[in-house]
């Protein structure tokens, strides 16, 4: 029910997961991208990575979601689980989100994360946390899972301060 697999056209080399396009980056591609924009430091980094990484999250599962309505929010975070353990970003469990988000703070928790050990390659220590993709995967997938509208809307998750 919840398995997935990639489907790369010949012709093209394009690849598809769930009938959406896919590409794929190695964690050292991913790290420098971050830094490049971390680096920036006229702009609020965090915003820009978390939302980036919700809003794709949201849009790739909520396709995913509507080809299978009859899913429960359970199943739904359990294929969003599988997926992203399928891409290789690491081992997040949403399943405390199954029950909605009545009761806060919403705790979620990651048993390996690919930028974690990616961010590590990098000289120097960090000083804060820099899982701002499994952050931002982590809110739309859960966004995704729990929308019963069943049409696909441009989503907010923060408000225009990032917060």
């Amino acid at each position: 029910m919840n398995s997935c697999q990639a489907q790369r056209d010949p012709r093209t080399g394009i690849v598809r997961l769930d009938g959406e396009a896919m590409v794929f980056h190695c964690n050292h591609y991913n790290r420098f991208l971050q830094l490049v924009v971390e680096d920036c430091h006229y702009i609020q980094h965090e915003p820009i990575l978390r939302d980036s990484a919700a809003e794709i999250a949201y849009r790739q599962l909520h396709s995913l979601f509507q080809q299978h309505p009859h899913w429960t929010p359970a199943e739904r975070l359990a294929a969003a689980e599988i997926r992203y353990r399928y891409c290789g970003f690491g081992d997040l469990e949403l399943s405390p989100a199954a029950s909605g988000l009545e009761s806060a703070p919403l705790r979620l928790g990651e048993q390996h994360s690919h930028y974690g050990c990616a961010l590590r390659l990098n000289y120097g220590k960090r000083r804060q946390a820099g899982e701002f993709f499994d952050l931002g995967f982590a809110i739309g997938a859960v966004a995704a899972s729990l929308d019963t509208t069943g049409h696909l809307e441009q989503p907010r998750f923060f408000g225009q301060n990032g917060t």
